[in-house]
């Protein structure tokens, strides 16, 4: 048997430096591929949609506030729940990284807002739910995100 003790006392110091593993030095960004055909688009628009104030506490819609707001998504694909405390939409990608792609720019707008979707993911399709637990039923939140979304899925 081996005394490991010895054998990595004896063991140069600069052999551990020069792991690629453990040398930042070689730890390299990998080069993003390019978009999915179908996500052409300039992506970098985004920016122009920015959060609500997270300080601020939602309030539920009132049914004007929700009928004028929810208005505003029809002919998307964007349905109401039928209590109207709930909107729930489904896509449908060309394939399973399309689909991760679009659920990750989400996420990353969720977290900006403190507000993130129930969704589920399953290969090519997404489902998401938007729904404001903390004042029961559906809030400015809710629309804001549902936005987003329809600018952030692939036409």
């Amino acid at each position: 048997m081996i005394n490991q003790s010895k054998h990595l006392a004896t063991r140069p110091y600069t052999a551990i430096s020069y792991m690629p593993s453990l040398s930042p030095r070689r730890i390299r960004t990998p080069h993003l591929p390019p978009m999915h055909p179908l996500e052409t688009r300039n992506t970098m628009t985004y920016g122009s949609m920015h959060p609500l104030s997270t300080t601020s506490s939602p309030s539920k819609l009132t049914d004007s506030e929700r009928t004028d707001l929810l208005l505003t998504l029809r002919g998307t694909r964007w349905a109401i729940s039928p209590d109207g405390d709930k909107l729930h939409a489904s896509f449908k990608f060309p394939d399973f990284n399309t689909a991760f792609g679009f659920m990750t720019r989400i996420a990353m707008f969720a977290e900006k807002m403190d507000h993130h979707p129930e969704w589920s993911n399953v290969y090519d399709r997404v489902d998401i739910v938007l729904t404001s637990h903390d004042v029961g039923g559906s809030s400015m939140r809710d629309v804001q995100m549902a936005r987003f979304i329809n600018e952030a899925a692939p036409r």
